[in-house]
């Protein structure tokens, strides 16, 4: 399956059977049977009314990627940095807690020699 849509060219979510398989399952696991497609396209594709109706509510959002100009040295440390909650009473208890559901993050250091 290729990384983008067939259509728009945007990164594909979705899966599309050229020959609808109806049942079959070797048609439906047949590779050459699929077709990538990006949500909004394959929406577009087969319920153009739908497509239209939801550009109007939702415009699509494109977020850009941050490419350094020059490539960190070699060399990079990762440092963990886990978040916690804490609290302490009055008889010497610490009651200790995982802050929220990503807890643990990534905190890299890196350096760039010009």
């Amino acid at each position: 399956m290729h990384p983008t849509c067939v259509r728009c060219g945007a990164p594909a979510t979705v899966v599309n059977h050229k020959i609808p398989h109806r049942g079959d399952m070797k048609l439906f696991w047949n590779r050459s049977n699929w077709e990538s497609y990006a949500s909004h396209a394959m929406t577009a594709q087969f319920n153009p009314r739908k497509s239209a109706d939801q550009t109007k509510k939702r415009p699509v959002m494109t977020l850009q990627t941050f490419t350094p100009p020059i490539q960190p040295s070699v060399g990079a440390t990762n440092k963990p940095k886990v978040k916690i909650l804490k609290a302490d009473f009055g008889d010497g208890y610490t009651q200790a807690a995982a802050d929220g559901t990503n807890n643990i993050r990534a905190e890299f250091s890196l350096t760039w020699k010009f």
